[in-house]
């Protein structure tokens, strides 16, 4: 079944449809699993002693860069070490995450 999704993501990716993704069930159920384990905290502003509900997933590693990771809770980095994939976050940590990485504000799960 990942192998599936990830040939989808693959396809929609150079049509400009990921919105598919992010609107699809699959992905919408795996957003709620996330933001409810991360007990709907913002996992950013959580670092900083502040609370404040999240809003979006955040994908670590990019699904356009990574489809093979669209639902992965984790990954392994280049030091051989697991780290979180998909983080909870507030929309305007979500919109710095990705405003820092020179990216355009990204907010597809409003869709």
């Amino acid at each position: 079944m990942e192998r599936d999704i990830e040939s989808w993501i693959r396809s929609l990716t150079p049509r400009g449809a990921l919105h598919e993704f992010y609107t699809s069930r699959i992905w919408q159920r795996t957003a709620a699993e996330i933001k409810q384990a991360q007990h709907n905290e913002c996992q950013h502003c959580r670092k900083k002693g502040i609370y404040k509900r999240a809003e979006v997933v955040h994908h670590v590693n990019p699904v356009k860069v990574r489809p093979d990771l669209a639902l992965s809770r984790t990954y392994t980095g280049q030091d051989g070490k697991e780290h979180p994939q998909l983080i909870a976050l507030c929309q305007d940590c979500h919109n710095a995450v990705h405003h820092s990485a020179q990216e355009p504000e990204i907010t597809l799960e409003r869709w």
